[in-house]
């Protein structure tokens, strides 16, 4: 694994509701990668539900539960059984049509996966606009009414617009690129309608690689080498995995443990299924 650029701190963030990415090196031990992270992985609630993406063969799968969850919600709970090399996942945001499946994050698009925090300022005025940016053949995917999965599929739009829509192994800096573009553009359609950029978190993936994006919400970076001790055996003998490596990024809340890295609000951070980081900035 390639070392990582140095990510510069950002600037106290809202808080916002609670999303993550996950990356580890070796899909048998999801349930022990994850465990330096349970305070990352819980939320204090999931009054809107919840939902996770993963993937197995290269194909994403989901597990949504779209109804409320009374008290604190463990992803590591939630994603046990699964084994998966990488795995997103968000806690609903807002009650935007039902609660239904259709409607609860990640959403999915051939091997892309993605989910989003924030709200858009003056939706209604400028969803037309934003339609129209998006080919037919991907607006036919869209199921439900939420906010997220239209940015989503703006996503896809400018994602398709490259050629790369179906390529595995799009280069890091080039999605990087349309990350920047989609929200660049968005940007420019909430401002001509007379609205203010707002806070959002942006996660997407395709099974082979991972980038985030943010502006003014709180979104973290940590990365775990050492699984020493981290169970016990036969006759309480400590195991250890001295071959795994796991990567989280950490969306819309403050992190309590220590070794975790901001994420400035102008880049826009990959991270490949070797666990390599790149950071691009616009």
């Amino acid at each position: 694994m390639r070392s990582a650029p140095r990510i510069p701190r950002s600037r106290k963030h809202t808080t916002m509701p609670h999303c993550f990415g996950f990356i580890c090196n070796d899909s048998t031990l999801v349930s022990v990668a994850q465990r330096p992270y349970e305070e990352a992985l819980t939320s204090d609630s999931a009054p809107q539900g919840w939902g996770l993406a993963y993937y197995q063969g290269g194909q994403p799968l989901m597990r949504k539960q779209p109804r409320g969850v009374e008290g604190a919600l463990s992803f590591i709970e939630q994603s046990k059984g699964i084994k998966a090399p990488m795995i997103i996942g968000q806690v609903r945001d807002t009650p935007e049509g039902r609660n239904s499946n259709e409607n609860t994050p990640p959403f999915r698009y051939r091997r892309w996966t993605a989910t989003f925090c924030g709200q858009v300022d003056k939706y209604d005025e400028v969803l037309d606009e934003l339609r129209t940016a998006i080919p037919e053949f991907i607006q036919r995917n869209i199921k439900g009414k939420s906010q997220a999965e239209l940015i989503f599929h703006l996503f896809l739009a400018f994602l398709n617009d490259t050629g790369k829509r179906d390529d595995p192994r799009i280069p890091a800096n080039l999605l990087a690129r349309i990350t920047h573009s989609t929200f660049a553009y968005l940007d420019r359609v909430v401002k001509k309608a007379g609205g203010e950029p707002r806070p959002y978190i942006f996660l997407t993936s395709n099974g082979l690689l991972m980038a985030a994006c943010h502006r003014e919400a709180p979104l973290y970076l940590a990365r775990q080498t050492n699984y020493t001790d981290i169970e016990t055996g036969p006759n309480e003998r400590p195991i250890s995995y001295p071959h795994l490596k796991a990567v989280m990024l950490l969306g819309g809340k403050d992190p309590e443990a220590a070794g975790w890295e901001s994420i400035d609000d102008s880049a826009v951070v990959v991270v490949d299924d070797e666990l390599s980081i790149d950071l691009h900035t616009a």
